[in-house]
């Protein structure tokens, strides 16, 4: 007597259609773990590429010292990070008053309405190595619309033009 193998309607399945689908299966599962390594090595070079890019970005960036602003400290000096570190920056031939001087407070603040937060491109001047007296670097400071901060402040302010 032969036995059959019965499909979900309970009819007989003959050796060779029980044969495909096995291979099917078996064929499948392989192709399954073979689509699970490429995932993993495709996600691998997914990652080293997007390392690549963010290198390459961070290189650029370093170039046209595009950089954050991380604080506002008064009127004419902000903290950035740049090339990997807090720096503190002095806005190149700009004098605000201190904060607690009068009209301090007000550059601070209209300093602080421009900057804190933004990201802005730094061109640090040549002289004395692009530091002023305290280690700050000495810049002109612009926002990424163009403007120009130095020039802002010292129009908006009571800061004025100065020499460093």
């Amino acid at each position: 007597m032969r036995r059959h193998c019965l499909n979900a309607l309970g009819k007989p399945i003959r050796l060779p259609v029980l044969a495909v689908a096995i291979l099917l299966i078996v064929a499948t599962a392989c192709t399954a773990a073979e689509l699970e390594q490429e995932l993993r090595n495709s996600e691998a070079r997914f990652h080293a590429r997007l390392d690549a890019i963010e290198s390459e970005l961070q290189a650029v960036q370093d170039e046209r010292n595009v950089v954050p602003v991380t604080r506002v400290i008064d009127g004419d000096t902000v903290e950035v990070t740049y090339r990997g570190h807090r720096e503190k920056v002095r806005y190149l031939d700009v004098w605000a008053p201190e904060r607690d001087e009068e009209g301090g407070v007000e550059a601070t603040a209209y300093n602080a309405s421009l900057v804190e937060g933004q990201t802005v491109r730094l061109e640090i001047t040549d002289k004395a190595n692009g530091r002023d007296s305290f280690g700050r670097l000495l810049a002109d400071v612009y926002l990424l619309d163009g403007r120009h901060v130095n020039a802002l402040v010292v129009e908006n302010t009571a800061a004025t033009a100065d020499r460093h």
